[in-house]
């Protein structure tokens, strides 16, 4: 089994590389090959099959001859076997990501109707956005048609748009509006290297983007049914802003921990976390996850030992999984279900089901399995960076830890965070340009800090704000002063990560990340291998590497949406013709485009 998820999973996740969907024909060629993998197992006697049907091992067994005098080795049987299933699971994921794009391109709007206007009826989804300009919101279609006389209606309608409301109305989730909007198909900008747009909107199954036409006055119908998840958050959030007494940094760092609202923190405040490695503490992932779970195993194992005493057929291990469980389901709905919530709560399902069931289940199957089924959730999944980085720490603490007796809980906790600064420093440094040296010392403040005194008092006030808004704001106060004096030290310390942070300088950064993960560990390896020394050579040979000068010219054509930017290089000299615009108050083409491309080629 382990091989099947593995190989289905790696099929699944290279559609991120892939140019088209497969057609018939190549799935039928993918079926054929795997077909024929298992057609070389099925020639083997049915005897032989069944008598080595257990694991890869050694075979005493002297006699390896059938009884027509045939030789049968029963381990390249096993390996025949192994390789048919990895066959067999390359045709699935491939034919299961096939079937999952598919159906998230059915619905989006064709480029031959680009800016095309449509009056649309629906229902508002999510946490609408409001900038200066505009409100951003995710809209639910029921129906689309055609303003009189005027456009093409598509094929299949979109599903779900993303638009812009200039000017608009105070939008509340569940809301049912008739608005008049202009739509466009999904597109992102053509440099090579860049943050793909319309990956984006397809994995979050956006059809369409566009903004409110101002011309036709909208109108507000009866609200819609359901959506109470989304109005359960809406409802938090607007209370968490009216705690006044509360700077606004307090309120915008409360608002992504209690319920996964990350969009209301400025840029400032993005780029001081990135600066000292704390990005992970304000964006509800794997390491929130796994403190509510942690709490949810204490809380249940003393409700079981409770139910034990009192003769209820249950142990108390089943009671704090299901515990831990429900809580964790409950925080990561509160945050959205985003995609690093959905990554922690399927690692924590495979590892809380094998406790339900009663089995010793080794953590890098349950890993396995965790990937094979973020695999069938979303395939585009390994775009992002943060996939990387989660999978990697948990693969991290696996293959340290597993073999490793159990240590004191400050020292596992030193002991983790320099294992994922080591392991991750590659990861970081192709992703994000850099490695903030001081990361290991904040995050030892900062995860502790966070997990046993802030988090806690930020959930307590959503969970009791139905009971009493004025316990809620308490709770939310103090969380929120501690979150203020927190964004105090984030200055700080982001002062000092200017100064020790290491800037990557390299035309071969995908080289440089995979021999600094190398580098890692081997130093961490154990010590009687004898493999630190060359793991110290591989890295002191990563930190002498040079950039040769570049001679000659470069010209650079990057597409800015509204355009074209012009980046000449000769020598020393730089010259830089026409930055892009400026699309709203978080993105520039300068900053977005044309700066990232120029770091990326010092």
């Amino acid at each position: 089994m382990p091989y099947f998820l593995f190989c289905f999973s790696l099929a699944t996740y290279s559609s991120c590389l892939w140019p088209r969907l497969p057609g018939l024909l190549e799935l039928s060629m993918i079926w054929a090959c795997a077909a024929g993998g298992v057609l070389v197992v099925a020639r083997q006697p049915l005897k032989k099959l069944i008598s080595h049907a257990g694991p890869l091992r050694k075979v005493d067994t002297p006699d390896r001859t059938d009884d027509s005098g045939k030789g049968a080795d029963p381990e390249k049987m096993a390996g025949f076997r192994v390789l048919s299933v990895c066959l067999i699971a390359i045709a699935v994921g491939v034919t299961c990501a096939t079937l999952w794009g598919n159906d998230r391109l059915v619905g989006t709007l064709p480029a031959t109707l680009d800016k095309t206007d449509y009056v649309l009826v629906g229902v508002v989804r999510g946490l609408p956005s409001r900038g200066e300009r505009a409100t951003r919101f995710l809209f639910d279609i029921e129906s689309l048609q055609l303003p009189p006389g005027k456009g093409v209606a598509p094929a299949v309608p979109p599903r779900r748009v993303l638009l812009n409301w200039y000017g608009g109305e105070t939008l509340v989730p569940g809301q049912r509006w008739q608005l008049t909007a202009r739509l466009r198909s999904p597109r992102s900008f053509a440099n090579p290297g860049g943050f793909d747009y319309r990956a984006w909107l397809l994995s979050r199954g956006i059809d369409a983007t566009g903004y409110v036409r101002a011309g036709s006055p909208p109108g507000q119908m009866a609200p819609a049914p359901g959506y109470r998840l989304d109005r359960w958050r809406h409802e938090v959030g607007a209370a968490i802003d009216r705690i006044t007494d509360v700077p606004g940094t307090g309120r915008r760092f409360l608002r992504a921990l209690a319920i996964g609202d990350g969009r209301s923190l400025s840029e400032a405040d993005r780029e001081r976390l990135r600066a000292t490695g704390l990005s992970h503490l304000m964006v509800v992932s794997g390491l929130h996850i796994g403190m509510i779970a942690g709490a949810g195993m204490l809380v249940g194992a003393g409700i079981g030992r409770a139910l034990v005493a009192v003769g209820a057929v249950a142990t108390h291990r089943s009671v704090a999984a299901i515990v831990s469980w429900m809580l964790a389901l409950t925080y990561a709905l509160l945050a959205g279900l985003s995609l690093p919530t959905q990554r922690a709560l399927i690692m924590l399902s495979v590892f809380l089901l094998a406790v339900l069931m009663q089995r010793k289940t080794r953590p890098a199957v349950a890993l396995i399995w965790a990937l094979a089924l973020q695999a069938v959730v979303d395939p585009l999944a390994a775009l992002s960076p943060g996939f990387w980085l989660s999978y990697g720490a948990v693969a991290a603490f696996i293959w340290y830890f597993s073999p490793r007796p159990r240590r004191s809980t400050g020292l596992a906790l030193l002991e983790a965070q320099l294992l994922i600064f080591v392991l991750l420093a590659g990861a970081l440094g192709y992703f994000y340009g850099r490695i903030p040296l001081v990361s290991v010392v904040v995050n030892l403040l900062a995860i502790p800090w966070l997990s046993f005194l802030i988090l806690p008092l930020a959930l307590l006030g959503v969970f009791i704000l139905p009971l009493s808004a004025g316990a809620a704001e308490w709770c939310w106060h103090a969380a929120g002063t501690q979150l203020q004096w927190f964004q105090s030290l984030l200055t700080q310390a982001g002062e000092i990560s200017r100064s020790w942070s290491w800037q990557l300088v390299t035309d071969q950064p995908l080289l440089l990340a995979v021999a600094l993960t190398l580098a890692g560990g081997l130093l961490l390896a154990p010590r009687g291998l004898g493999l630190r020394g060359l793991g110290l050579l591989l890295l002191l040979a990563v930190l002498l590497m040079e950039v040769p000068p570049r001679s000659g010219l470069r010209v650079a054509v990057l597409d800015v949406g509204q355009g074209l930017a012009v980046v000449i290089e000769a020598n020393d000299r730089t010259l830089v013709y026409d930055t892009g615009a400026k699309f709203s108050e978080r993105f520039n083409a300068g900053e977005g485009i044309v700066a990232p491309t120029q770091e990326a080629s010092l």
